[in-house]
């Protein structure tokens, strides 16, 4: 079943309606690159994930799927949320927590890059239920109550007759060095709408597909300094440095920063054999280390 119609629309400042623009206030907040994806919880109790595959500009219907068999592209997204998700507290909040769907945006490279170890894997965006529309603060709450971040804020509260069609000046990200991809504007009582950085407006450049074998790429990216990293960053995280979570963390790392090349329709290496041959060269790593 693909995603329904509620799904968030993220039209531009300029092209937003009349009414959004008449009266009242909106929060402003960094748009994070990457795509926009829906998080169910079935009437087994199991998560389901829907990833509109496009960008946030505009996503055709993608079908709901069991967070353990979404596209190996966004195993990342997955592994996070299932650690992430407060599945209870979605039941505790709601008498049918299958009617309540949160959207969120998957964070990974599209236009720009991030510090991967601040950005966030997965950022709420809105959530839909058929009997409430949330506040900003209140969606702040719901999410921080559901394990989610929010995206960073850049002003609580400013008057919409205020804004132009270009909207605010970008800021730096938060997450990182340059300026941030855009600025979402969160309206009071309902509606976002988006403006692009200057520099991020014209179409990206096509990317180059990868075409090393597994192990080749699997030597570029998980060297002894970037093992050693992701083992200090699950430490601080309360987390046991284990082979399977080096490994997952390194390809995960990879997934995000490397996604247009990784769905470049000319990439010839797969997802699942690039994550085996990372675990191999953690388990060298790890096993080296203790001797």
């Amino acid at each position: 079943m693909p995603p329904s119609s509620s799904t968030p629309s993220l039209p531009s400042l300029e092209a937003v309606s009349e009414e959004f623009l008449e009266g009242g206030h909106v929060r402003i907040e960094e748009l994070p690159d990457g795509t926009v994806v829906g998080i169910e919880l079935g009437s087994d109790g199991r998560l389901r994930l829907a990833f509109p595959d496009a960008s946030i500009d505009g996503r055709p219907d993608a079908a709901w799927t069991p967070a353990d068999s979404v596209p190996p592209r966004y195993d990342f997204a997955a592994r996070y949320l299932g650690r992430r998700f407060d599945r209870n507290a979605l039941r505790a909040a709601v008498a049918d927590p299958t009617a309540v769907t949160v959207w969120g945006v998957a964070v990974h490279r599209r236009r720009r890059g991030y510090d991967w170890g601040i950005a966030p894997p997965v950022v709420g965006l809105d959530i839909d239920h058929p009997e409430a529309t949330l506040l900003p603060h209140e969606l702040d709450r719901a999410f921080d109550e559901l394990g989610l971040p929010s995206p960073p804020t850049i002003d609580t509260e400013v008057h919409v007759r205020g804004l132009s069609a270009d909207g605010v000046e970008t800021p730096e990200t938060r997450w990182g060095d340059g300026t941030a991809l855009g600025v979402l504007y969160r309206k009071k009582g309902g509606g976002l709408a988006t403006t692009r950085a200057p520099r991020y407006r014209d179409p990206p450049p096509v990317p180059e597909p990868l075409t090393d074998s597994a192990e080749e790429y699997a030597a570029a990216v998980a060297s002894p300094e970037a093992i050693a990293s992701e083992a200090r960053a699950l430490e601080s995280d309360g987390r046991s440095p284990t082979v399977s979570a080096l490994a997952d963390r390194v390809t995960d790392r990879t997934l995000r920063d490397q996604h247009p090349r990784i769905t470049n329709g000319e990439t010839t290496l797969a997802v699942d054999a690039l994550r085996s041959a990372v675990a191999r060269r953690v388990a060298e790593h790890v096993g080296s280390s203790s001797n």
